[in-house]
């Protein structure tokens, strides 16, 4: 059994935090995938390939959620894997976030807030009941320990973000360099003669692009957030699965390249 962790590389204390209690608590039953683990990732590793096998074979997903990271792409890039294969999700709200504050589709599944007295007990409830675990009874932790390291691991993250200087604002232009395969998929996207068999009422399925490009729906899902998170493409969320559709920036970068 699995257990992936989404998280910024800010927090990885936090993250790192999480997985030693998890697997120490639930010794030999559940592998916890923490990216910034060495040990998840080795040197020389194919990161992607490593992350998305990681994203395959889990069975809940966990996502530490702050100021800075709900409105990080890669978060929601996992985020919308998790969603594609319909396996839980637990958000963990930290540093100010509340179940209010996120965004859709966080917002429709099950919160914790890190920083509640009963948070070890709710998480492990919560573990124990997505991943159909057989025990009548956890072992027991110590919940006074488990919150001294975990506020340290929030300390620490408050201690290097409070010397960071804001980024500066991202130039908005058409000479973005994109990827091949992403102006593809523009293309793609601006099609409008109706015998593209995998378009829906409400734009195009990850799955089926990931099928018509041949390659794995995660490497879509990734090129897909990228061009969203630049706005070359709008992502709709409904009843089922996330849809795709061409975004205003998209559609001036094709025409102001001839591509149409």
């Amino acid at each position: 059994m699995a257990i992936f962790i989404s998280h910024i590389t800010e927090e990885a204390s936090v993250a790192l935090t999480l997985k030693d209690w998890i697997e120490s608590t639930l010794l030999g039953q559940i592998n916890v995938f923490v990216s910034s683990d060495s040990d998840d990732i080795p040197p020389g590793d194919q990161w992607l390939d490593t992350i998305s096998k990681a994203l395959d074979e889990s069975q809940v997903m966990i996502i530490l959620c702050s100021p800075s990271s709900i409105i990080r792409p890669w978060i929601n890039f996992e985020a919308g894997c998790a969603w594609i294969r319909k396996i839980p999700i637990i958000n963990l709200c930290h540093s100010g976030v509340d179940r209010g504050d996120l965004p859709e589709p966080l917002s429709r599944f099950q919160n914790l807030n890190i920083e509640e007295d009963n948070f070890g007990q709710k998480l492990f409830k919560a573990i124990k009941k997505h991943l159909k675990l057989e025990i009548e009874k956890f072992p027991r932790i110590d919940n006074e320990a488990f919150k001294k390291e975990l506020s340290a691991a929030l300390m620490e993250i408050s201690s290097t973000t409070a010397h960071v200087e804001p980024a500066k604002k991202k130039i908005d232009t058409a000479m973005v360099r994109l990827e091949e395969i992403e102006i593809k998929i523009l293309k793609v996207l601006a099609s409008e003669d109706g015998t593209t068999r995998f378009v829906g009422p409400h734009g195009f399925d990850a799955k089926s692009l990931a099928s018509a490009f041949n390659i794995t729906v995660t490497k879509m899902i990734h090129f897909l957030d990228k061009l969203a998170s630049e706005q070359y493409v709008l992502r709709r969320f409904g009843a089922g699965d996330p849809r795709y559709a061409l975004g205003s920036r998209g559609r001036a970068f094709l025409v102001e390249n001839d591509l149409v």
